[in-house]
This record gives structure tokens, sequence and C-alpha cells, in this order.
């Protein structure tokens, strides 16, 4: 109804996964399928377990790099911040005894950092979820409810993937 027509082809994404699993265990999906536009969000699994800053940039360079080689030019690519995860139920227990806000920070800057420098757009999902209430949270404590995700698809996402896809009108 608004002039453009998008596929699902493959949502390769795992719970639990982290930045090295999507490099060894999806990223293969991903050449495999030739997709023409993609989204990527990593990161919260590597602040949870204790994976270094140094490793995360490694990893989340080495996608970003590998998943531009594969789609067409012009850089169809959004790139998303992680959500804080820390003030869920799950991760309010998962940070007692750790600063997994300062990790996450961390993180986020080296999303924005790397995405920046290859002038990828970046959708800041980090700042929409310190608005959550727990009623946008899924019955697992931890990701968002079909209402957080229809949250943060409507309100960031889906105006990042239409200057991206949508005819250019003059």
């Amino acid at each position: 109804a608004e002039g453009f027509r998008i596929q699902l082809s493959e949502n390769p994404s795992e719970a639990g996964a982290t930045s090295a699993d999507l490099i060894d265990q999806q990223l293969p999906i991903f050449r495999s399928l030739h997709p023409t536009f993609a989204t990527l969000l990593v990161g919260a699994n590597d602040v949870n377990r204790g994976i270094s800053s140094d490793a995360f940039r490694v990893n989340f360079t080495l996608l970003l790099d590998d998943m531009l080689s594969v789609l067409p030019t012009g850089k169809p690519l959004i790139v998303m911040t992680i959500p804080d995860f820390t003030l869920t139920p799950v991760g309010r227990r998962a940070n007692q005894g750790r600063d997994l806000k300062r990790t996450l920070d961390e993180s986020n800057r080296i999303i924005r950092e790397e995405a920046s420098s290859r002038s990828l757009p970046v959708v800041d999902f980090y700042t929409l979820s310190l608005d959550f209430g727990l009623l946008d949270i899924a019955l697992d404590g931890l990701h968002p409810s079909a209402r957080g995700h229809t949250t943060m698809a409507t309100t960031l996402l889906r105006p990042a993937v239409e200057l991206l896809v949508l005819p250019e009108v003059d």
C-alpha cells in the first residue's frame, strides 16, 4: 500500500547467540541467501557473558564488513543499538555484582562508531528501551513482548527502513 514490497527471506537469529556465534553459525546462512537488505542487532549476550569490548569490536567489525560485502551497493544495512536489558526483571538479576551497564554503554559506543565509520544508519533501541514499562516485556522477563516489538518497529525501525527502500519522490 505504501509503494514498496519487502519479503522476509530468513531470520537466522537465535536466542543467546553472541557476536562470535553470529560469525560462526549465522553469517554463512546470511551469505547463502544473497539478501538485498538487512538489519543487525547483536551484543546483549556478549555483554551478559563478559566478552571483552575489544573482542566485541573485532567481531562486530567483521560482521559489518562481511554483511556489506554480500549486500548490494548502497549499504542497505541498518544497525541497531543494544536495548538496556538491565532494566528487565531477568537483566536486573544478572546485573547483581557486575557492572553490565558500563559494558552495555561501551558496546553501544562501539556499535555507533563502527556504523558511523561506514556511513550506516543506526537505530537507537537503547534510548527507546529506557522508556519500556514492565508491560512491554515478554513473559520470559527479558525480551520485548509483542507490544514491545511493535513499539520498536513502528517508532524507530520502520522510518529507517523507509528511508532506505522507498523510492525518492520529488
